[in-house]
């Protein structure tokens, strides 16, 4: 069986030779990297490696500060391991590094300023860890970024006004945090090239922004589920119409096909007011999720024209009169609080 060194002495070989993307298969479990070969592979190698991918590899401890002296880097993939502590400064001599994933890890602490720094920086993902604290603003300096996914973390305090200089940003991900406060900053919807946003399970309250749908041309994915949203739904949510609201869930390509909502998903929030009949402007609606609000009122008769409509969740609201008899005979599954059908959770 090779030891850790062993298989980084081989990588540098390797690395010396060929190396533009540098992924190493081990039969080594539940180790640790070894300080002096990665030093090798840093001192002997370094200008010539620009890719390192130890992704799944189960290394533990924590990551070697030695990294940063792989300063030709333009990958560094460390997901699916059990790294410990915080990420070390040394990584900041990468300029280079245009993606750094380390996913899946056991990491902690805070997250460094310096990210800032690397604004070469298109592929973030810190998602799965135990980071604390805000989200640093220097992360607006990554202007080149076109992901950035720090879900399932314990990140806390706004989302910095800054992430509205990412010109470049396709997907944005910060679910599941738990402790991320204050209203959805505007900025994120001028995002002209956003494709996705998940903002799930969250403590986010406010407003939706009245105009959330007006400069995100590319919105193929929105999910606000499971924060403390108040006010009602925009008047003009009809104009994310040529856009897929749906859960993160879903591969993507279930929903970027498309070209008219699909799927809408509000639900556990603190939402008010009526649901206006514009939402039925949304013609291939297939799934609506309002569950788990204060809407009141009477429920849209216009809902049973929307001939694509197979789900629709509008439970554990204040919502008065009778439900259209063509909805209850044509729709699969109907949730409110006088009908409880079994069905998937949304």
């Amino acid at each position: 069986m090779l030891k850790p060194c062993c298989l980084f002495i081989l990588v540098a070989v390797l690395l010396s030779r060929i190396c533009t993307i540098c992924s190493v298969k081990t039969l080594v479990s539940n180790a640790t990297i070894d300080q002096d070969a990665l030093e090798s592979v840093a001192v002997r190698n370094g200008r010539r490696v620009t890719a390192l991918n130890v992704s799944g590899f189960g290394f533990g401890g924590p990551i070697v500060p030695n990294l940063g002296n792989l300063t030709s880097l333009e990958l560094l993939a460390l997901t699916n391991n059990n790294f410990t502590g915080s990420i070390p400064q040394e990584l900041s001599n990468l300029r280079r590094l245009s993606v750094f994933e380390a996913g899946y890890n056991l990491l902690s602490g805070k997250m460094p300023s310096w990210l800032g720094t690397l604004t070469e920086l298109e592929y973030l993902r810190l998602n799965g860890n135990a980071f604390s604290g805000s989200i640093p603003r220097s992360i607006g300096n990554n202007t080149k970024l076109v992901l950035l996914n720090l879900a399932y973390n314990s990140l806390g305090g706004v989302i910095p006004l800054e992430i509205a200089n990412l010109s470049s940003l396709e997907m944005l991900d910060l679910k599941y945090n738990g402790q991320i406060v204050d209203s959805i900053p505007d900025g994120i919807f001028d995002l002209s090239r956003i494709e996705a946003i998940d903002l799930t399970g969250n403590s986010l309250s406010g407003e939706l922004p009245s105009t959330m749908c007006d400069n995100v041309p590319r919105l193929s994915g929105l999910y606000l589920s499971a924060n403390l949203l108040s006010g009602s739904i925009p008047f003009d949510i009809h104009n994310c119409s040529t856009s897929v609201i749906c859960p993160w869930d879903l591969p993507l390509t279930l929903c970027g096909g498309t070209t008219k909502l699909e799927q809408l998903f509000l639900g556990t929030n603190q939402l008010t007011g009526r649901v206006l009949d514009r939402i039925c402007n949304c013609r291939s609606l297939s799934v609506i999720s309002l569950r788990y609000n204060n809407f009141t009122d009477n429920i849209p008769k216009c809902l049973a024209n929307l001939t694509a409509l197979n789900y629709l969740y509008l439970g554990k609201n204040n919502f008065t009169g009778e439900l259209p008899a063509e909805l209850v005979r044509r729709v699969c599954r109907i949730y409110v609080s006088l009908i409880v059908a079994r069905s998937p959770r949304v």
